[in-house]
């Protein structure tokens, strides 16, 4: 089973389709995303800097903006001398909705950095607000050396969607069986609100 990438449960990628989705800002114009890793392990070719990296853009860019691509192109600058068996790759994305994402993936940055702009009507929306650090006379951008801390909350709210998914379709089919629920569209309460369903139902339902 999978629920998805990870990205659409990382609060700032969440806030964001929010305000897409509010036409807060007003429409959509332009999302910017970068990609940069430390360091691509030795097998990754040129070919799965999108396939492995970019798919991950062009997911969220989907879930952002809640339409598909139409068209794509890709261009590759000259391989880095860091790992000169691969290139980075710039794609530009045309969504359906008359939307342009751009995204630099490069995998052998010598550090990490994974972010997005949106650019809208009236507003630029990051994913998050940066924390600053200043430090020996210097202000800067606290960076985490890989993707896992980055996305921590994402990677927990993930887990916890893939643990709740199949539980609450368990509940919706046996409350649907007592009458509970009169339709597969009817919400179901909360975690938390569910337990207080206990008494009013059978044990078997557990």
């Amino acid at each position: 089973m999978q629920v998805a990438y990870m990205r659409r449960f990382d609060p700032g990628y969440l806030a964001m389709r929010q305000a897409v989705a509010d036409a807060s800002y007003g429409l959509p114009l332009f999302l910017h995303c970068i990609h940069r890793n430390s360091v691509a392990p030795h097998f990754m070719t040129s070919d799965l800097v999108i396939t492995n990296s970019v798919v991950h853009e062009i997911d969220v860019g989907r879930f952002l903006l809640g339409c598909e691509f139409v068209s794509a192109l890709v261009v590759s600058p000259r391989a880095s001398s860091k790992a000169p068996s691969r290139q980075p790759q710039f794609v530009v994305l045309e969504s359906a909705s008359g939307v342009v994402m751009v995204v630099e993936a490069f995998v052998d940055a010598q550090y990490g950095d994974v972010r997005a702009e949106l650019v809208c009507e009236a507003v630029s929306l990051p994913p998050a607000p940066p924390v600053t650090l200043r430090h020996a006379n210097r202000d800067g951008i606290v960076v985490e050396p890989i993707w896992h801390a980055r996305f921590r909350d994402a990677y927990r709210g993930l887990l916890q969607a893939w643990l709740h998914g199949p539980r609450t379709h368990v509940w919706r089919l046996r409350a649907q069986e007592r009458g509970l629920l009169s339709n597969s569209n009817e919400s179901l309460p909360s975690m938390i609100d569910i337990s207080l369903w206990l008494p009013k139902i059978a044990s078997g339902l557990l």
